[in-house]
């Protein structure tokens, strides 16, 4: 795959990398105008982590989450959610409680209030009836079913994410679009 590729290809650079740096050690390191230089590349080919750069087997994505806090006892709970549109009854006294660690999947045809759900657990929408209670220390989000409407024709898909936490540094953007499956090209598109 494409990755796979790219990977290869950072590897490889990484192997060069070392392999030059190892040459200049061995020139210069007895060379008393040189052995500066010589130990400050000796401590880049010491920060050199090849073997972190082994050629993925990944063919599927993945997310990763991480709390920016310890969340407390209870996740979120809801109780008796209720919606409906004009006389469309969408959800009917949906009761749920969700713990740390806990992972959901909300599987279903279409128009039985997957999404709905999701809109009123974020405040997006307010239910007709019922209470939802977040955790004092959770953070929530929600990446909608169908984002058209969201992203601007002009925007690459790195702008995109980006924008969502200018605080991050790009490349924990790009490798989650790594994890994705979305090469470097892929990401300016």
């Amino acid at each position: 795959t494409l990755i796979a590729k790219q990977q290869e290809a950072e590897r490889n650079k990484k192997l060069k990398e070392k392999e030059e740096l190892e040459k200049f050690i061995a020139r210069f390191s007895a060379n008393a105008s040189k052995a500066k230089q010589a130990t400050s590349r000796q401590k880049q080919l010491d920060k050199l982590d090849i073997q972190s750069l082994a050629i993925s087997s990944r063919r599927d994505p993945s997310i990763i989450f991480k709390p920016k806090r310890t969340i407390g006892n209870e996740a979120l709970e809801c109780e008796n959610i209720s919606k409906s549109y004009d006389d469309q009854i969408v959800l009917n006294q949906v009761s749920l409680k969700v713990m740390p660690k806990d992972k959901i999947a909300l599987i279903g045809p279409n128009g039985v209030g997957k999404s709905t759900l999701c809109k009123i657990l974020v405040e997006e929408l307010k239910p007709d009836k019922g209470v939802v209670k977040w955790g004092a220390t959770v953070s929530r989000g929600y990446f909608p079913q169908n984002v058209s409407e969201e992203i601007s024709g002009e925007e690459t898909l790195y702008q995109w994410l980006f924008n969502f936490n200018k605080k991050i540094e790009s490349a924990e953007v790009r490798n989650a679009l790594g994890r994705m499956l979305f090469n470097g090209e892929e990401q300016e598109k």
